[in-house]
């Protein structure tokens, strides 16, 4: 059972304060599992990076409001231009 586990369990029996002894085995727990997670070093967080500037970003960031309100702008001069070429 996980700390996470460990925790809604003892919120759902315990009506009031969870006793220390269950905190305290709970907090046991929680080390325990940060413990087991693999820690990054140095030198993988620069392999990591390298691999990212070769192959470019893995993802692509939300454009911000002036860059949507700048795309939208020339997408609406786009279209009177093209409004202008066809009237005429």
């Amino acid at each position: 059972m996980t700390a996470l586990e460990m925790r809604r369990a003892a919120e759902l029996r315990y009506d009031g304060p969870i006793p220390a002894e269950v905190l305290a085995a709970i907090d046991a727990q929680d080390r325990t599992e940060r413990a087991a997670r693999p820690r990054v070093t140095a030198e993988q967080a620069a392999a990591d990076l390298a691999k990212l500037q070769v192959c470019g970003p893995v993802f692509r960031p939300e454009p911000t409001l002036s860059e949507l309100n700048a795309r939208y702008s020339a997408y609406l001069r786009r279209q009177q231009q093209a409004l202008k070429v066809a009237a005429e």
